[in-house]
Parts: C-alpha cells; sequence; structure tokens
C-alpha cells in the first residue's frame, strides 16, 4: 500500500455549492482518506464523516443510523474491501454525476481516484485472504481433534467388541466351586448281600 500524503486533497481541486464551500469538500475528503488509511478504526467514525458519506457520496443510504452505517460498510474487512471497491467504482451511479456546483460529484471524482491509485484495495484483498485462511486453519483443527477423538473412541469400543466374541474354547476359565459327585461307597455297604444258591443235582 502507499504511503498516503499528509492531505491528498485541497481546496482548489473543488466547487463550492450553496451549502458546502470548497474547503469543506477537501476537510471531508482528507480527514474520510485519514480515517480509512488507519483501518476504518471504529472510534474514529464520527458525524463528521457519516453525514457527508450517506448524503452526498455515492448514492450511500443512512442504513438507519451512523452505527447501523458502520456495521454495513466497515464491520470487518471484507465489509471494508467491498467499500473500497464500490467507491473506486464510483458508488451506485459510476460516479461523477451532478453539477459539482450542486453536488458532491467533484469528491466523488477526486476521492475514487485516490482509492484506486493508493493501493488499498490490493492490500485489503490480502488482509481477507489471510483473514480466510485463519478461519479455515481454526476449523481444520477443530475437526482434526473432534474426529481424533471419535476415531480413538471407535478403537476402543472395536477392541472390547474383539475381547467379548472370543469363542468359548478361549474364554478364560473362572473358578467355582467342584462339581457335586455323588459317593458310592457308603451306599455299598449298606445295601444287603443277596443270597448266593448253588444247585444240586440228584442224577
Amino acid at each position: 500500500m502507499r504511503k498516503m500524503s499528509q492531505k491528498p486533497f485541497c481546496a482548489e481541486q473543488f466547487t463550492a455549492t450553496q451549502w458546502d464551500s470548497a474547503r469543506d469538500k477537501a476537510t471531508w475528503a482528507n480527514a474520510m482518506a485519514a480515517w480509512v488509511a488507519r483501518g476504518f478504526p471504529v472510534n474514529g467514525w464520527r458525524r463528521g464523516l457519516y453525514d457527508p458519506l450517506h448524503v452526498h457520496l455515492y448514492g450511500h443510504i443512512a442504513h438507519y443510523n451512523q452505527q447501523g452505517f458502520y456495521a454495513e460498510w466497515f464491520g470487518d474487512v471484507h465489509c471494508q474491501l467491498r467499500w473500497l471497491q464500490f467507491a473506486a467504482s464510483g458508488g451506485a451511479f459510476v460516479g461523477g454525476v451532478g453539477d459539482p456546483a450542486f453536488t458532491w460529484s467533484d469528491v466523488e471524482l477526486a476521492w475514487s481516484t485516490w482509492v484506486r491509485e493508493s493501493g488499498l484495495i490490493d492490500h485489503y484483498r490480502q488482509l481477507c485472504s489471510l483473514d480466510i485462511e485463519t478461519q479455515e486453519r481454526t476449523l481444520l483443527a477443530q475437526l482434526q481433534r473432534k474426529y481424533a477423538s471419535e476415531s480413538c473412541d471407535q478403537v476402543n469400543a472395536n477392541l472390547l467388541s474383539d475381547h467379548t466374541g472370543l469363542p468359548e474354547s478361549a474364554q478364560p476359565e473362572i473358578p467355582g466351586p467342584p462339581p457335586h459327585r455323588p459317593s458310592h461307597a457308603g451306599k455299598e455297604r449298606m445295601e444287603p448281600q443277596k443270597p448266593r444258591y448253588v444247585q444240586f443235582s440228584l442224577l
């Protein structure tokens, strides 16, 4: 971005109207250029910049109030780039419409030329690209953390499932009481002996 001269505009560039002097026009143009060159600071957005801009220049409307106008056109670097491109192209009516003795068309033309030559548009394109990259990298890091955590949970779940799904022969033995086996030793002693018969033959 080219360094801005102290006061890029002078009264001799402009034509006075019935309501505003040529010096009034130059004062606004220089104050607006200085504010833009500082990076559109919200604490510098005063009524002396707002009123002439939405009343006289680029086909702007009030956007409800001073704060609403700032939010619409200058709220972040993407809005600021859009406004710089809008001003550089001459605004809603392509700039310079009307007699400068009755309008601020001469200020529009001079200010649009200043924006195009200042290097601000290229500078804000770079700022916007950097902002998008920062947002995307932040989102990427969040997604990597999220899905890395889910992946670990899935691995643990798979391990648990594999462990419980082993065949019965591979399952660990759980010790327990020995099975009850009835003893027959006492039963044999208590049963009465059956008599034995001896057969005799008389023949």
